[in-house]
């Protein structure tokens, strides 16, 4: 086996997409940011630490979310021997699958570029182990029952927002802790909620609140601040919209 060509930690440029068709190689690719890839004519959505391969005569059509993002990651195209690793060892082609943080591409490019610029005794039997032993951890990691659905990730971010609403959050913030892009973790969770992930928040605030101001005696300015509103004008803006009542009458009222 051989790597024919190879790039670690590649900035691509902004709106830039790659490809490569009809090539008698394996492509292996790591992303460090959300991505774009085609399947079957259909664009889908992946998301940082996401492995993707394609096959000799696949052509795998990736860039950035938008025109005005870029995309980072580690690829590589490698000989059709590749493939008898995968027999062994399969892993599907086309398909986003992710497998969190993980160095065994990003090392296997290094110490395979290494070997074959030396051509020390024993090279080529040595690129052959470290592109087995590459093969081996990326299966282990898709099989091993690590994979999360978009489902599951967007509930756990979810869980973390209203563990603290209080923080500043921000659509980037928690999309960043999905590892999509704010667009893309944004449409998943609406469709799963069926509400916006600024206006949950919202809502999870505006409750906090409305309990703060019948249950304790805190000041407005207090609540506000422990509710994760910027001021205590933001705060009582956003509460008579929704509630229709200011917080001081709200307090009154229920009291």
């Amino acid at each position: 086996m051989r790597i024919c060509y190879s790039g670690t930690k590649f900035p691509h440029e902004k709106g830039e997409f790659s490809h490569k068709g009809n090539v008698d190689l394996y492509g292996v690719f790591y992303f460090y940011t959300p991505y774009v890839y085609e399947k079957e004519g259909v664009l889908h959505h992946g998301r940082k630490g996401d492995l993707l391969l394609s096959a000799p005569g696949e052509t795998v059509l990736h860039g950035p979310c938008s025109n005005d993002e870029n995309f980072v990651n580690d690829w590589m195209y490698v000989s059709k021997d590749f493939g008898e690793i995968l027999k062994k060892y399969p892993i599907p082609t086309i398909t986003g699958i992710n497998i969190g943080k993980s160095t065994d591409v990003y090392l296997a490019i290094k110490e395979v570029q290494k070997e074959q610029d030396e051509k020390n005794a024993g090279y080529e039997d040595k690129v052959d182990c470290i592109l087995t032993e590459m093969v081996i951890n990326l299966y282990r990691a898709y099989s091993g029952g690590k994979l999360e659905t978009s489902q599951s990730i967007v509930e756990s971010v979810h869980a973390q927002v209203m563990q603290s609403p209080e923080l500043d959050w921000t659509l980037e913030k928690m999309a960043a802790l999905s590892g999509y892009s704010p667009n893309h973790f944004s449409a998943i969770y609406s469709n799963h909620y069926g509400i916006s992930p600024k206006q949950s928040l919202l809502q999870k605030r505006l409750g906090m609140a409305e309990q703060m101001l019948v249950y304790t005696k805190l000041s407005i300015g207090e609540i506000a601040t422990r509710c994760g509103f910027q001021s205590i004008y933001y705060f009582s803006k956003y509460f008579k919209k929704h509630c229709g009542l200011s917080p001081s009458e709200f307090a009154k009222r229920k009291t």
